[in-house]
């Protein structure tokens, strides 16, 4: 006897495949999800991007932007840089307030309905009065549909007044007097003696929706997440910004 006993075919024990063992599950379901991930991030990825050329633009924020109407202050460092030439963006239907050849140019992306562009409009109103002439304001609509459904509404009925000359005066009414249903809407046009009759018509038939679109259109090419977001000559500024990073950001390009 040479000591060594031989294993026969009847006794012998097959290895388990790799697959069929527990570290072997579990890499396959951590694969199968992570390649799941990818191919959702991917359809909404080219989900996106299609919508940006050819979808709704008023869709588009609903899906993307219902969660962001926010408030920080983000040091002047850290404020993101545009190289696209943001004046492509400035539209003939565009309101602008101030010298349009100042040295400045604020575009503000802007929801009456937001409590963030209520904060935000007193402090806008102090920098538009401290530099005057060495600014121009630029003012695009981005009504965020699926949190502030009476945000397009006002919108509209500001477009209506600036059918008549008063944009930046119904614009200041919204923000005071907070009203954006049809009744507080008509009887701001009543305050400023806008005639009633053509805007109530242009309200109802929502003469210049297709303006109001191509805003938020031109807010996702710029990359606006949320309102108010502003871009001061080519640099961002999102959500409420105190008066003294305005005043470091103005000086900033009236340096350059």
């Amino acid at each position: 006897m040479s000591g060594f006993v031989e294993l026969s075919k009847d006794n012998y024990i097959p290895k388990k495949p790799w697959y069929k063992k527990t570290l072997g599950i579990l890499f396959l379901i951590f694969s199968f999800t992570i390649t799941a991930l990818t191919l959702a991030f991917l359809i909404l990825l080219g989900y996106y991007l299609w919508n940006v050329k050819f979808g709704d633009p008023t869709e588009l924020t609903e899906k993307f932007n219902n969660h962001f109407s926010f408030s920080t202050d983000i040091p002047l460092e850290a404020r993101p840089e545009i190289e696209e030439d943001v004046s492509q963006f400035i539209r003939s239907f565009n309101p602008t307030l101030n010298n349009t050849n100042a040295p400045i140019t604020i575009i503000a992306f802007i929801d009456f309905e937001c409590p963030f562009s209520q904060e935000s409009y007193p402090i806008l109103k102090q920098v538009v009065s401290k530099y005057d002439s060495a600014i121009n304001v630029v003012f695009k609509h981005f009504p965020l549909t699926s949190i502030h459904p009476n945000a397009v509404q006002a919108g509209l009925a500001s477009t209506c007044a600036q059918d008549q000359g008063m944009f930046w005066e119904y614009y200041d009414l919204l923000f005071i007097n907070k009203k954006l249903d049809y009744e507080s809407l008509v009887k701001n046009a009543e305050d400023l003696n806008l005639n009633i009759s053509i805007f109530q018509n242009c309200l109802t038939k929502q003469v210049h929706r297709a303006n109001i679109e191509q805003d938020l259109k031109d807010g996702v090419s710029l990359g606006v997440r949320g309102t108010p977001t502003y871009i001061v000559n080519q640099t961002k500024l999102e959500g409420t910004t105190n008066l003294s990073s305005w005043d470091s950001i103005i000086v900033s390009e009236l340096q350059k």
